[in-house]
């Protein structure tokens, strides 16, 4: 999306099914270990889900939804799953 924020849409998926698929995302990133210059890194995500249509009908609300959810995953800890609004479905 910008710097070092990246998109992720997935048609005709919603609720648990896209928290299973983010938690997937983070796991497989959390999980790798890079090598530069002779030391090895690892790195975390923090994800802010959104859903179309409960959380916004047009991109701009989605995306700040998403954006809501990510600065709520980044204040209780990083490398984990948010949602601005808990799914009820």
């Amino acid at each position: 999306y910008g710097g070092e924020e990246m998109s992720v849409i997935l048609p005709d998926s919603a609720g648990e099914a896209t928290f299973d698929v983010a938690e997937k995302i983070r796991k497989a990133i959390e999980a790798l270990e890079m090598v530069y210059k002779d030391q090895a890194l690892r790195v975390t995500v923090s994800i802010g889900l959104s859903s179309f249509p409960m959380d916004g009908s047009d991109p701009i609300s989605l995306i700040g939804k998403a954006d809501q959810a990510l600065y709520e995953s980044k204040h209780n800890g990083r490398n984990r799953v948010s949602r601005s609004v808990p799914y009820s479905g």
